[in-house]
C-alpha cells in the first residue's frame, strides 16, 4: 500500500477494464463486520497514523478547515471483503493533479471533495487500484451540470458513487464519480439533488432504497440535498440509518445503539453552526 500525503470545466476520465467482483463498493455496501474508525477536525499526521497502525483504509475524506488543514475522515479495515491492493489519498489538488495520480497509480476515484483554500479551488481525493480484477470501468466529472451528469449515465450505462454541488453565484454546479453499472456490479438505482429531507426520505421509502451517497447544504434557510440511492430488497438488503442536523457525539452514540458503522458523514453550515449528518 502507497500513502502519498499531500474555474468551472468538465473533466471526462475513462478506463474500462472488466473484472470479477472484488471490494467494488468501496466499504459502501458490504454489512459484513469489520474494524472501522472516524476522525473529527484531524491533522493529516493522525489520519496517516490511525492508517499505519490499524491497518485501515479511507473510505470518505473532507476537509473541515484550511486554516490550519484539518479533515472528517472514515475508515474500514482493508481486510477481508474490504481489501483492495493499492490505494492513495491526497489533498490540496488540482484538476490537472487528480488525473496526473490516476494515471500514474492507474487507479479510480472513489470521493471526491472541493473546497476553497484562500480563494482557490482545491481537491480531496481518495483512490483506489483499478487494475487487475479490482478494475471497473468509471468515470468523472468536475463542474457538471445535471444535463451533464444525466447524458453520460445513459451514454455509458454508468450509476453514480459520489455526487456534490457547490454555488457556482449563478446556481449550482455537480462534481460526481461514476461506476460501470453492469455484469455484477449492477444495481437499481436513483439520484435527487436540491431536495428536501422530507423528499429523501419520502423517496427512500417509495424506491425500498438505502442511502449510498449525499451531500447536505442550506439554501435560503431550506436544507437541501443531493443524494444517490441504491435498492435495499431481497438477499443484498442491510439494515441502515440516517441521521442530519445533529452532532458528532449524537452521531457516536446512534452508531453505538444501532450496532452500526459510519461509512459517509457531511459537516455544514447550519445558521452559524456546525452541523453533521451521517
Amino acid at each position: 500500500m502507497k500513502l502519498t500525503p499531500l474555474g468551472p470545466l468538465v473533466l471526462l476520465t475513462l478506463c474500462l477494464v472488466a473484472g470479477p467482483a472484488r471490494a467494488v463498493e468501496s466499504g459502501r455496501v458490504s454489512s459484513t463486520p469489520t474494524g472501522w474508525w472516524h476522525l473529527y477536525g484531524a491533522t493529516e499526521a493522525q489520519i496517516t497514523d490511525l492508517i499505519n497502525t490499524e491497518g485501515a483504509r479511507l473510505v470518505d475524506l473532507e476537509v473541515s478547515s484550511t486554516g490550519p488543514i484539518r479533515f472528517n475522515a472514515t475508515f474500514v479495515q482493508n481486510a477481508g471483503d474490504q481489501f483492495v491492493s493499492g490505494w492513495w489519498w491526497y489533498y490540496g489538488l488540482t484538476v490537472a493533479d487528480i488525473t496526473n495520480y490516476i494515471n500514474t497509480n492507474q487507479a479510480r476515484l472513489i470521493d471526491l471533495r472541493r473546497y476553497d483554500d484562500g480563494g482557490q479551488t482545491r481537491f480531496a481525493c481518495v483512490m483506489v487500484n483499478n487494475t487487475g480484477a479490482e478494475a471497473r470501468g468509471w468515470w468523472w466529472l468536475v463542474g457538471a451540470s445535471p444535463t451533464d451528469i444525466t447524458n453520460l449515465i445513459n451514454a455509458n450505462t454508468a450509476r453514480l458513487i459520489g455526487l456534490s454541488s457547490y454555488d457556482t453565484g449563478g446556481g449550482r454546479a455537480y462534481d460526481a464519480v461514476f461506476l460501470s453499472n453492469t455484469g455484477a456490479d449492477a444495481k437499481s438505482w436513483w439520484w435527487y439533488y436540491g431536495v428536501t429531507g422530507s423528499t429523501v426520505t419520502t423517496n427512500i421509502n417509495a424506491n425500498q432504497a438505502r442511502l449510498y451517497d449525499w451531500n447536505v447544504y442550506t439554501d435560503g434557510g431550506v436544507r437541501r440535498f443531493d443524494v444517490v440511492m441504491v435498492q435495499n430488497t431481497g438477499g443484498s438488503a442491510v439494515n441502515w440509518w440516517w441521521y442530519y442536523d445533529t452532532s458528532v457525539s449524537n452521531i457516536v452514540a446512534k452508531s453505538l445503539q444501532n450496532g452500526a458503522r459510519v461509512f459517509d458523514i457531511e459537516s455544514y453550515d447550519a445558521g452559524g453552526v456546525t452541523a453533521y449528518g451521517a
